[in-house]
């Protein structure tokens, strides 16, 4: 379990993950071949919260391609990494209420104000 420290609380959490990382006792990710009811049931249950934030992150993306490892990754300390997405994820808020148009493709769904909960 992770413990977080945020304004001198501390919180225990866990974190989803895709399939893209190791189960770890504090990140849960879907289950590789599900041979059970109880395993399909949880990767059901697994992609509900994680559907908006993969939106989120397309749009993201899609909106600061700087984000997009199509041009690389971000080559920076993992602070400065943190910094740069939560000055995205404003700039998006910014866009988003002020009306600017997404440019992306048709079929890529949208997303509306992000929620940053922390970095």
């Amino acid at each position: 379990m992770t413990i977080i420290i945020v304004e001198k609380s501390m919180l225990k959490a866990l974190f989803l993950g895709d399939s893209g990382y190791p189960q770890e006792n504090w990140l849960m990710t879907p289950v590789a071949n599900p041979r059970t009811q109880a395993e399909e049931l949880y990767n059901a249950v697994h992609i509900v919260p994680r559907n908006p934030i993969e939106h989120c992150n397309g749009a993201l993306k899609s909106r600061f391609r700087c984000l997009s490892m199509t041009g690389g990754a971000l080559a920076y300390s993992p602070e400065r990494v943190c910094s740069i997405i939560i000055a995205c994820c404003v700039l998006h808020n910014v866009c988003v209420h002020q009306g600017e148009p997404m440019d992306i493709e048709p079929q890529t769904k949208t997303c509306t104000t992000l929620t940053l909960v922390m970095c």
